[in-house]
């Protein structure tokens, strides 16, 4: 009588093992998309406080568009990757910059939605800014919003 050798795994085994690993895999994707979505708000929340305190040690009689344009140059927004200082007021979605100068209020952010991911000051003649962070999807964080007297 032969008998039957037992080396390896049976189909239905292996089969078994796969569709435990996929259910696993399903319930933590979302997960990850959640921790990428914090870091990216950290990071929007880090600028936020780098251009504030940029803004605090400038000289009153210092042009804040300029001054963060030099020293802030290679800043990124933390949602497209892009570096930079700029002052426009229609941009395309893909190439929003780190941060966004505006030396009066009669453009807002709210104006153009794609602001996402940028740090907008607003430039007073009364040498104050306000600095507000918009997330990813063009509006304003409520919590990151700071007005900075120099």
């Amino acid at each position: 009588m032969r008998q039957k050798r037992n080396d390896g795994f049976t189909l239905i085994e292996l089969m078994m093992v796969i569709a435990i690993i996929g259910i696993l895999a399903i319930a933590l994707i979302p997960q990850f998309g959640d921790a990428k979505t914090a870091a990216k708000v950290t990071g929007i929340e880090t600028n936020i406080r780098s251009v504030v305190i940029a803004i605090s040690g400038m000289p009153a009689k210092d042009d804040i568009g300029d001054n963060l344009s030099s020293t802030m140059e290679d800043m990124a927004n933390p949602i497209t990757n892009e570096k930079g200082v700029d002052t426009l007021n229609s941009l395309n979605q893909t190439n929003t910059k780190a941060i966004y100068v505006f030396e009066t209020e009669d453009k807002t952010w709210e104006d153009d939605p794609n602001y996402n991911g940028a740090i907008v000051v607003y430039s007073h003649e009364d040498h104050s800014a306000d600095v507000f962070a918009i997330d990813k999807n063009g509006e304003s964080i409520e919590d990151l919003h700071a007005t900075v007297e120099r």
